[in-house]
């Protein structure tokens, strides 16, 4: 698999767990398709429309960034982000964090299984 923008976002594993309806305006998609996992462009980012988890050929999941997974955090909880980390119930996360990182923390605040 090539490595170009995998360290950008979650692995597929992370990402196929986000309720449907949550990230969809996501700059990245997973999308299967040849069978095989690619990181994309999401298609559907400017058009205003939900993505598909299945889409005729292809399989296709959320893939957010960094940024959108700490923007989604402070929307939903209303927790405060802070140059050094963000700060939940009186415990800090610390920076840098990791996309992955940050999804985890989502499903937590959020209670995703």
């Amino acid at each position: 698999m090539n490595d170009r923008g995998y360290h950008l976002v979650p692995p597929v594993e992370l990402c196929e767990r986000i309720p449907q309806g949550t990230f969809d305006e996501t700059a990245f998609v997973w999308k299967y398709m040849f069978q095989r996992w690619y990181l994309a462009p999401n298609p559907s980012r400017n058009v205003k429309r939900s993505i598909l988890r299945w889409n005729k050929k292809w399989l296709i999941y959320p893939a957010p960034t960094l940024q959108e997974v700490l923007e989604k955090i402070k929307k939903d909880s209303g927790v405060e982000i802070e140059y050094s980390g963000i700060r939940i119930n009186g415990g800090v996360h610390v920076f840098p964090m990791e996309a992955t990182e940050a999804l985890k923390l989502w499903f937590k605040i959020k209670e995703v299984v």
